[in-house]
């Protein structure tokens, strides 16, 4: 057998490239060489079939025909953080005439990606000379055509975001907005036809960007509270009699609430809190009841998870007195939380708050309805939230969940029917991705995946619902990324037309990190 030719470079010409073809990028993010993985166009969030298509590396759109009334998006890959600091630029040369276009650049909030939003919450200057804000449009700069390079510098040092569009690098005035979302994204409108090039910084820009402002790359990307988010939550698999001991060893906690569900047979879920560790939750549809501990053993596959309550999730038990309400402390410091509340002494619904239900309304955790009107928790603010004077008196125990950049996020996305389902993004790879259905067409159960019990991007991934039944594959297909998860299924548990799902997602490694599987 030929040896092999150790001293040949693995080095590859290019043949009939566009510059555009090969972009400056590196999956180990080397800050000191100033590169990282480069935001490029989503195709993964295309909203509206039309003959329009993306190339040169996902950063050239060719729009040939009006794709119909409605308007579309098509936001970068990196989301922009607007509670997280950051000066950021982008740029985009026009390739054809775009007078009577409507293939407007600038920024758009998470909602108009995942499609709960079809106006609102977006900033962008179109081609009249106009800035077109959350549907409100006015006279702003001037007119643009072929040939034009437009640069957009967005400010998120302070709040509301600052918003600067250039021609050819002349600045057309500074504006501020502030978006609903907090994660924003450089992104294109239309509703008709257009060709243009966006350069996200892989390429050297036309002009001079503003001191400070910097390309959208991971390498940019500002720290992160929680850079290893396995020490916050974890996630592991092991048979039945191993499960506890390995879950035990994974964050060294000492305030925990630690999860335990057998993937192989019909079994209750176990919910155990640190501060009453000889108890535990039999948690299955429409049940919750507090019993001792069981001692698990046997060759079943198990899933556990750990929420590390020391310093970042919260816990705690309560006494409630019916007739009064009960201020609950949690000190999480953050009003978008995702909160579970146990009734220790009755038993029964696990009642559930999250900061995308309608106001007024909740869910319960253990049941496949929709959110119904119920204030039994209600007042929620920063630290503290109340328990209505109406519930039963007895031992609330209770689990705070708050949203933070790269390690939590709590969303709402819009189903539509098709197995090219909406993409929700995320600043990370999640580790737990939790779903459930709250309209009125609801049914379904709470789904929960984990990237233990599924280690690979597969087709139908392992689900484990709020119910005593074992792991399930059939309820539909989606893709785990780096930065998000994809819908592919026309289930009505996960991708229903019109469906309305909150989610909880938990990360693995953040975004800046992170790497498809």
């Amino acid at each position: 057998m030929a040896r092999p030719h150790i001293n040949t470079p693995n080095d590859f010409g290019a043949v009939s490239l566009n510059t555009t073809d090969q972009l400056l990028d590196s999956p180990t993010n080397h800050v000191v060489r100033n590169i990282g993985n480069y935001c490029v166009l989503n195709t993964l969030v295309e909203r509206v079939a039309s003959t329009w298509t993306i190339s040169e590396a996902n950063t050239k759109i060719v729009s040939a025909s009006d794709p119909g009334a409605a308007y579309w998006w098509l936001p970068g890959t990196i989301p922009i953080d607007t509670l997280g600091g950051g000066k950021w630029v982008a740029e985009i040369t026009w390739d054809n005439d775009v007078a009577s276009a409507s293939l407007n650049p600038g920024l758009c909030g998470e909602g108009l990606v995942i499609e709960t939003d079809s106006s609102a919450d977006y900033a962008v200057y179109n081609s009249g000379g106009n800035k077109d804000i959350d549907g409100s449009s006015s006279a702003y700069g001037a007119s643009y055509t072929t040939g034009d390079v437009i640069r957009i510098e967005v400010d998120c040092t302070a709040v509301p975001t600052s918003i600067e569009f250039f021609k050819n690098g002349v600045s057309q005035g500074t504006f501020t907005n502030t978006f609903d979302s907090r994660n924003i994204f450089f992104a294109f409108q239309s509703r008709h036809f257009g060709t243009a090039t966006w350069n996200f910084g892989a390429s050297a820009f036309a002009g001079t960007p503003t001191t400070g402002f910097k390309p959208l790359c991971t390498a940019h990307l500002p720290a992160l509270a929680i850079i290893d988010p396995s020490a916050q939550f974890a996630v592991v698999t092991d048979t039945e009699t191993n499960i506890v001991a390995t879950l035990a060893a994974e964050t060294n906690a000492t305030n925990y609430v630690r999860v335990y569900k057998n993937r192989d047979s019909i079994e209750n879920w176990y919910w155990q809190f640190s501060h009453d560790n000889s108890n535990a939750y039999s948690v299955a549809l429409s049940s919750s009841t507090s019993v001792a501990f069981p001692t698990l053993s046997g060759g079943d596959a198990f899933m556990g998870a750990e929420f590390n309550c020391d310093t970042y999730f919260k816990t705690g038990s309560v006494a409630h007195t019916n007739g009064a309400d009960t201020t609950v402390t949690h000190n999480a410091g953050n009003a978008r939380v995702f909160i579970l509340l146990f009734d220790r002494t009755n038993g029964g619904d696990i009642i559930s708050y999250h900061p995308e239900y309608t106001a007024g309304k909740l869910t319960v955790f253990n049941n496949s309805v929709g959110e119904t009107v119920d204030v039994a928790i209600k007042n929620v603010t920063t630290n503290t939230f109340d328990i209505d004077t109406g519930e039963a008196t007895g031992t609330r125990d209770y689990l705070v969940i708050p949203e933070t950049a790269g390690f939590v996020e709590l969303g709402l996305y819009v189903g539509n029917g098709s197995t090219d389902g909406p993409f929700d993004p995320l600043d990370f790879r999640p580790a737990l991705s939790i779903n459930h259905r709250i309209d009125a067409a609801s049914g379904y159960d709470w789904n929960w995946w984990n990237a233990a019990s599924t280690p690979y991007n597969k087709p139908n991934p392992e689900l484990l619902s709020l119910t005593s039944n074992a792991a399930e594959s059939f309820y539909g297909d989606f893709d785990i990324l780096s930065n998000g998860r994809k819908e592919r299924s026309i289930q009505g548990n996960g991708n229903a037309s019109g469906g309305s799902y909150v989610t909880i997602h938990i990360a693995e490694a953040p975004f800046k990190y992170a790497r498809a599987r």
